[in-house]
C-alpha cells in the first residue's frame, strides 16, 4: 500500500514538479493556485493517513525503539564523562613532559652558546698566539706554514666579525699575497738559473700553503703556452735570431713583453721559396734542440728538487710531473701537425727524415729520458711514403723487359730513400715495405716475359730463343739479388740488425722462385734423359758373356758422360746463380747414383766378367759426375753408396749374405736382396718379374714408394712365391671356401638333429651358435675387452619363423660360419677380429689369390666386421696400431690344455657349466690353485638364469610339462613346445641307454660332464653345435654350484657309484634278478678308491632304478688319469 502510494505520487505530473530540484514555471501559469493548494492538501492528507496507518501497525516496534533510544542516550552520556576524564589526564601528562623539556631546551641553548663563545675565545687566543709567531720568524717557508694555520683558524670560525682581530686578519692576507708573489718570482728565476736552494724554498712555501698541486699545474700550463707559441713561430718561418731572444733561456720578463708586442695575425710572405724552407728548418732545429731541450731540462731540474723534499702525499704528483709535461708536448705537436698550413705540411712530409733526426737529437741530448711516441709523426708518414713510392715507380715506369740499367736505377732510388730513413726504425721499416712492393712489380714484369712450354724443355740441342731469353731474365734476377745484398751491407750493422733488413732479404725469395721455375723444366728433362740412358744398361751387349773388355767404359756410360757434359755446359752453366746451380747439380748427381745402383742391382742375367765391367762403370760414373759436382764427397751417403756398391757387386752370394745391414746404413737392404736375386737361377724370378713388371715400372714404383719396409715387402712376396708355389693365398682361400661351404653340411646335420629343419624361402635355416668365453684366460681377461656373444637371432625353429621380417637371412649362415671359424682360431674379441680382417686385406693387396678366395663367392665373408668408419691400413703395423689390445697373445708354446686353475697360462672352458661365482673355493679344487692375478670366474660361465632370454625358451620346460604348456599357451606357444620336445626326448633316450634313470644321478652326470667338457673341446663342440642346452631339464636355479670335479660327488651324494678296479677290464655279464655280490675290498683297494666313489662290495644301496647294479655302469663319468691328454688339432 505504501509503495503504491509512493509510486502514484512520483508518477503524477503535478507532484513530480515539486519533487524536482527546480520547479517548472509553466505549471504555475497553467494551473490555478487554488487548484494547486487543493491538490497539495489532498496529497498531504493521503501521506498523513499512510503515516498514521504505519504508526498503528508498527506501534510495538516504535515503543521498543524509543526505549532503546533512551538506553543509548544514557550510554552516550557515560562515555562522554569518561572522555572528559581522559582528556584531563592527557593534558596533565602533557604539562608534566612539556615543562621539563622546555626548561632543558633553554638550558641546552644557553650551554651551546657558552660553548661556542668559549670556542671562539680559544680560537682568538690561538690566532693571536700564532700571529705573534708570524712576526717573530724570518723564514719564508715557516711564515707560509703559519699563514696556512691562521687560514685554518679563520675557516673554522668566522673571526672577521670580531673587531679586535680585524687588523691581524688583514695582516695575514697581506702576508699570504706577499709570499705567493715572492715564491712565483723566485721559482721561475731559480728554474731559469738552476738554483736548487731557491727552488726548494719556493716549493716548500707552496707545499706549506697547501697549494703545491695548483702551482705545478700552473707551471705546466706556462710551459705549454711557451711551447705552443714557439711552434707557431717556427711554422711561420721566423728568424732564428729573433726566436732565440724569446727562447727558454731568456728571462720571463722579455718573453712576456715579446708575446705582448706580437701582431695578432701575420701572413707569411715566403710560402713557395726555398728561403722559407731554409728558415723553416732552421726554426724547427731551434724548436727541438734549443726550446724543447731547455724546457725539458727545466722540468727535470724542477722534478729533481721536488723529489728531494719530504712532500708526503704529494710525492706521487711530483714523480709524475715530467710524464705530464711530455704528454702535453706530444699532444701539442700532433695537433700542430694536423692544423698546420698546407705548404708547411708539405715541407714537413718531404723532410720527415730530417724532422725525425731532430727528434732523435733531442732524445739524445736529454739522455733518452723522454722519447717520442710512434703516433706523434704518424700524420706525416703517409705523404712521405707516397713520395717514396712515386720515386720507385719512376724507376720502373715504361719498362717492359727489365735489364741491368733498370735494376741500377731502382737500386739508386732505394739507396737514397733507405739512407734518409735510417734515422728511425719505424720509418725505415715502412720505406722497406714500399721497396718490397716495388720488387714485386719487378718480379711481375720479369714473370710476364718468362717462356714456359715444350720448347723450353729440350736439352739435346743448343738453347733456343726462348731458353736464351729465360737465361737472361734469370741472370737479371740474380743481379738484382746481389745488388740488394750489397745495399744491405752498405747500410751497416745498424740496418742489418733491424727487422726491415730481414723483411727485405726475405722478399728476394719470390725472385728465386722464378729462377727455379725456369730451371725446373731443364732439370726434369735432364733427369728423364739420364733415366733413359741408365735403363739402356739392361740392353748392354755382352754382359752375360765372358768375352768382353773390362777396361773401358760401357756404351751407356759413354753416352751418359757425353750427355751430362753437353747439357750442363750449354743449358745450366749460363745461369749466374751459382747456389741454385750447385744445388741442382747435387740433386742430379744423387739421382744418377740412385738410378745407377737400382739398375745395377736388378740387372740379370750377368756373368762374372760383366760384373767386372759394371764395377768399372762405377768409377767411370764418378768421372762423369765431376763436371757438375767437383767434390763428390759433399754428396755424403750417396757417394759412399756408389763406392760401396762397386765393392759389393763382384762379391759372392755368401759374402753378400754375411753383410750386416743396419738401419740407416750405406747400402739399403733391398739393394743387397736384389743383387742376391742376380746370383739366383732362372727358376727364381726377380720381384718385379713376379709382379709382371718391367724395369721401367719397377723404377717408377721404387721412386713412389720410398719406405724401406714397402720395398722389402715386394721382395718378400717373390720369396714366398718361390718357396710356396701355390702361395699362402691359396691356403687361406681354401680355408675361407671351406668355412663358407661348410655351412651347407652343418645345415644338413641340423635337419637330422631337429627332425624338422627345412630350408626357408630365402635360404637355409640359420644355426644358432652362442659363442662363449675364449679358451685362453690370460689372452682375454675379464677386465679388458668385451667378449663377443653371438646371440641367436630368434628362438623358434618352425618353418614360418625362420625368416624374421627385416633380417638379412641370406647372409646369416655366412656370418655364423665366420664366427665359428674365429672361435676355432681363438679370436674372440671384436678388436682382434677386426685386426685379423685388416691384416687379411693388407696381404690381399699383393696376393691376388687371397683376394680371390675371400671374394670368389660374391659375398664378403668379413662384412660383419667392417664399418664405414674403418681406416684403410697400408701395413701390418698400422693394423696393430688401429686395433691395439692390452691383452697378451695366447701362449702357444705351452700346453694348450693345462689344469683348470694352474699357474701360468690357463684354458677356461666356454661351456656354461655350474661354475660358481661367489662360493668359489680354490682350496677344494683338485685341479690346482688359481693364479693370484685372476679373480673369480665371471657370470658368463654360469648356467642361464630363469629370467634370461636363453632359458626363457629352453630352461623352464620339461618333457612332463609339455602337455600342460599346450593347454595353457595357445597359438605360438605350441611351436615352442614342439621346439624343445624332440631335444628332451633324445636326451631322455640317451640317459636310458646309459642306464642313468634316477634324476639325482642324471644331475650328477650333468655336473661331471660340465667339468669334462672343459678339457675336451670336441665334446664341448658336440654339445653346443645344435645351439641348445640338451641338459636344461637337469639344471635348476637352486642347485649348489660345484667348485671342482669332486664337489659333484659331494653335492649329489644320494647317487652312489660303485668302485671299479683300476686297469682291469670289466666283464660284460647279463643282468640277473638277484643282487650281485662283490668280494670285500682290501685296505689297498680302499686306497685306490677315488674320493667320489664308493665300495660296491660294502654297500647294498641301489644307484639306479634297475633291480641290480651292473659293474659296466658302476661309474657315470670317471675322472681321467691324464687330464691334459686332449690336444687341440
Amino acid at each position: 500500500m505504501t509503495d503504491e502510494l509512493c509510486d502514484k505520487i512520483e508518477n503524477d505530473e503535478f507532484y513530480k514538479n515539486f519533487l524536482a530540484d527546480k520547479p517548472s514555471p509553466e505549471l504555475q501559469l497553467t494551473v490555478a493556485i487554488s487548484d494547486q493548494i487543493a491538490k497539495l492538501s489532498d496529497g498531504i492528507e493521503q501521506l498523513s493517513s499512510a503515516l498514521q496507518k504505519q504508526v498503528r501497525e508498527q506501534h510495538g516496534a516504535l515503543l521498543s525503539q524509543a526505549k532503546h533510544a533512551g538506553t543509548l542516550n544514557a550510554s552516550i552520556e557515560s562515555i562522554s564523562s569518561h572522555i572528559e576524564t581522559l582528556r584531563f589526564g592527557a593534558e596533565r601528562l602533557r604539562r608534566q613532559i612539556t615543562v621539563p623539556y622546555e626548561v632543558l631546551e633553554t638550558q641546552t641553548k644557553v650551554l651551546g652558546r657558552l660553548h661556542e663563545a668559549s670556542h671562539v675565545l680559544r680560537q682568538c687566543a690561538r690566532f693571536l698566539q700564532v700571529h705573534k709567531e708570524l712576526h717573530s720568524t724570518k723564514d719564508l717557508a715557516e711564515q707560509a706554514s703559519i699563514v696556512n694555520e691562521l687560514e685554518g683558524l679563520m675557516e673554522d670560525v668566522d673571526l672577521t666579525k670580531i673587531d679586535f682581530l680585524r687588523e691581524e686578519i688583514a695582516e695575514v692576507k697581506k702576508a699570504k699575497q706577499r709570499l705567493l708573489k715572492v715564491a712565483n718570482r723566485d721559482l721561475f728565476e731559480g728554474i731559469l738559473k738552476n738554483k736548487p736552494d731557491q727552488v726548494s724554498v719556493c716549493v716548500r712555501i707552496f707545499h706549506n700553503l697547501k697549494i703545491l698541486p695548483k702551482c705545478l699545474n700552473n707551471v705546466l700550463e706556462t710551459f705549454s703556452n711557451y711551447l705552443k707559441d714557439a711552434i707557431k713561430e717556427s711554422f711561420a718561418g721566423t728568424d732564428v735570431a729573433k726566436l732565440r731572444k724569446t727562447g727558454a733561456s731568456s728571462p720571463a720578463k722579455e718573453r712576456s713583453e715579446s708575446r705582448q708586442l706580437k701582431a695578432p695575425g701575420k701572413v707569411p710572405t715566403l710560402i713557395n721559396s726555398s728561403n722559407f724552407r731554409t728558415k723553416l728548418w732552421q726554426a724547427l732545429e731551434w724548436l727541438f734542440l734549443d726550446e724543447m731541450h731547455g724546457h725539458c731540462t727545466q722540468v727535470l731540474f724542477l722534478q729533481k728538487c721536488l723529489l728531494e723534499l719530504p712532500l708526503g702525499d704529494e710525492y706521487i704528483l711530483a714523480k709524475e710531473f715530467d710524464r705530464k709535461f711530455w704528454n702535453n708536448l706530444e699532444k701539442q705537436l700532433v695537433s700542430s701537425f694536423k692544423t698546420a698550413q698546407s705548404h708547411v705540411t708539405q715541407s714537413l712530409q718531404q723532410g720527415l727524415p730530417k724532422l725525425l733526426s731532430l727528434a732523435r737529437g733531442l732524445e739524445n741530448k736529454i739522455d733518452q729520458h723522454f722519447t717520442f711516441g710512434e703516433n706523434v709523426f704518424e700524420s706525416l708518414e703517409a705523404g712521405y711514403l707516397e713520395k717514396c713510392a712515386n720515386n720507385f715507380k719512376v724507376a720502373l715506369a715504361d719498362v717492359d723487359f727489365p735489364n741491368q740499367e733498370v735494376i741500377d736505377a731502382l737500386l739508386r732510388v732505394a739507396s737514397t730513400e733507405l739512407n734518409a730513413a735510417i734515422v728511425d726504425p719505424r720509418l725505415i721499416g715502412l720505406v722497406t715495405g714500399v721497396l718490397c712492393v716495388s720488387n714485386k712489380d719487378l718480379w711481375n714484369k720479369i714473370e710476364r716475359n718468362v717462356k714456359l712450354g715444350s720448347e723450353t724443355q729440350q736439352v739435346l740441342d743448343n738453347p733456343n730463343v726462348s731458353q736464351s731469353q729465360n737465361i737472361t731474365l734469370a741472370n737479371i734476377i740474380y743481379y738484382h739479388h746481389e745488388a740488394i745484398n750489397r745495399l744491405v751491407k752498405n747500410l751497416g750493422t745498424k740496418f742489418s740488425t733491424l727487422e726491415a733488413a730481414k723483411k727485405l732479404t726475405a722478399s728476394l725469395v719470390d725472385g728465386k722462385t722464378i729462377t727455379l721455375a725456369i730451371l725446373q723444366p731443364l732439370i726434369a728433362s735432364i733427369h728423364s734423359a739420364v733415366n733413359v740412358i741408365l735403363l739402356s744398361m739392361h740392353r748392354e751387349p755382352g754382359l752375360n758373356s765372358n768375352n768382353i773388355s773390362t777396361t773401358g767404359p760401357s756404351l751407356y756410360m759413354k753416352e751418359l758422360a757425353d750427355f751430362i757434359i753437353r747439357s750442363w755446359s750449354t743449358h745450366i752453366l749460363p745461369f749466374n746463380d751459382r747456389a741454385v746451380i750447385d744445388e741442382a747439380g747435387r740433386n742430379l748427381a744423387i739421382r744418377c747414383i740412385e738410378l745407377f745402383v737400382q739398375n745395377l742391382a736388378t740387372i740379370r742375367p750377368i756373368s762374372s766378367t760383366g760384373r767386372q765391367r759394371l764395377k768399372a762403370d762405377c768409377h767411370h760414373l764418378e768421372s762423369a759426375l765431376k763436371p757438375i759436382v767437383p767434390d763428390l764427397s759433399s754428396l755424403g751417403k750417396s757417394f759412399r753408396l756408389l763406392r760401396a756398391i762397386a765393392s759389393l757387386f763382384t762379391a759372392t752370394p755368401q759374402e753378400l749374405v754375411e753383410q750386416t745391414t743396419e738401419e740407416g746404413g750405406v747400402v739399403p737392404p733391398y739393394i743387397v736382396l736384389f743383387m742376391l736375386f742376380g746370383h739366383a737361377g732362372n727358376d727364381m724370378a726377380s720381384p718385379h718379374v713376379t709382379a709382371s713388371w718391367g724395369n721401367e715400372k719397377l723404377l717408377q714404383w721404387l721412386e713412389s714408394h720410398s719406405s724401406e719396409r714397402e720395398r722389402l715387402e715386394l721382395i718378400t712376396g717373390a720369396l714366398q712365391k718361390y718357396l710356396y708355389p701355390f702361395g699362402w693365398g691359396w691356403g687361406i682361400a681354401a680355408f675361407v671356401i671351406a668355412v663358407v661351404k661348410g655351412a651347407i653340411w652343418l645345415g644338413i646335420i641340423m635337419l637330422w638333429a631337429f627332425f624338422k629343419g627345412v630350408p626357408a624361402k630365402h635360404g637355409c635355416a640359420p644355426i644358432i651358435i652362442r659363442e662363449s668365453v675364449p679358451y685362453y684366460h690370460d689372452h682375454h681377461h675379464d677386465h679388458h675387452e668385451e667378449v663377443i656373444w653371438d646371440k641367436p637371432p630368434h628362438h623358434r625353429r618352425s618353418v614360418r619363423d625362420v625368416v624374421q621380417p627385416g633380417e638379412e637371412s641370406d647372409l646369416l649362415l655366412t656370418d655364423m660360419m665366420t664366427d665359428l671359424a674365429f672361435s676355432f682360431l681363438g679370436v674372440h674379441t671384436t678388436d682382434c677380429r677386426k685386426r685379423f680382417v685388416c691384416e687379411v686385406d693388407v696381404r690381399s693387396k699383393n696376393d691376388f689369390l687371397l683376394k680371390l678366395g675371400t671374394r670368389m663367392l660374391g659375398v664378403d665373408i668379413f662384412r660383419k666386421y667392417r664399418s664405414v668408419d674403418d681406416v684403410a691400413a697400408e701395413s701390418m703395423e698400422q693394423c696393430a696400431e688401429l686395433y691395439s689390445s692390452e691383452t697378451p697373445p695366447p701362449f702357444i708354446e705351452s700346453s694348450p690344455y693345462t689344469s683348470y686353475h694352474a699357474t701360468g697360462h690357463e684354458i677356461i672352458s666356454s661351456y656354461p657349466g655350474p661354475e660358481p661365482f661367489t662360493s668359489f673355493d680354490h682350496s677344494s679344487s683338485s685341479y690346482g690353485s688359481p693364479a693370484s692375478s685372476y679373480g673369480p670366474p665371471s657370470n658368463a660361465y654360469l648356467p642361464p638364469t630363469s629370467d634370461s632370454s636363453y632359458s626363457k625358451y629352453s630352461g623352464k620346460r620339461r618333457k612332463r610339462d609339455v602337455d600342460v604348456g599346450r593347454q595353457q599357451t595357445p597359438g605360438a606357444d605350441e611351436l615352442e613346445d614342439d621346439e624343445m620336445y624332440w631335444t628332451d626326448t633324445l636326451t631322455d633316450m640317451t640317459f636310458r641307454f646309459l642306464g642313468v634313470n634316477r634324476r639325482v644321478c642324471r644331475k650328477r652326470f650333468v655336473c661331471e660332464f660340465d667339468f669334462q667338457a672343459r678339457r675336451n673341446p670336441i665334446l664341448l663342440f658336440v654339445t653346443r653345435a645344435i645351439g641348445r642346452d640338451v641338459f636344461h631339464n637337469y639344471r635348476d636355479v637352486g642347485d649348489e654350484k660345484p667348485a671342482s670335479y669332486k664337489d659333484c660327488g659331494r653335492i649329489y651324494e644320494e647317487c652312489k657309484v660303485p668302485k671299479r678296479k683300476k686297469f682291469a677290464r670289466r666283464p660284460i655279464r647279463p643282468l640277473t634278478s638277484q643282487q650281485q655280490q662283490f668280494p670285500l675290498s682290501t685296505a689297498a683297494g680302499d686306497d685306490d678308491m677315488q674320493e667320489n666313489e664308493i665300495d660296491s662290495s660294502r654297500s647294498t644301496v641301489e644307484t639306479t632304478a634297475m633291480p641290480t647294479i651292473s659293474p659296466v655302469r658302476s661309474k657315470l663319468i670317471l675322472l681321467p688319469k691324464h687330464p691334459n691328454r686332449f690336444r687341440r688339432n
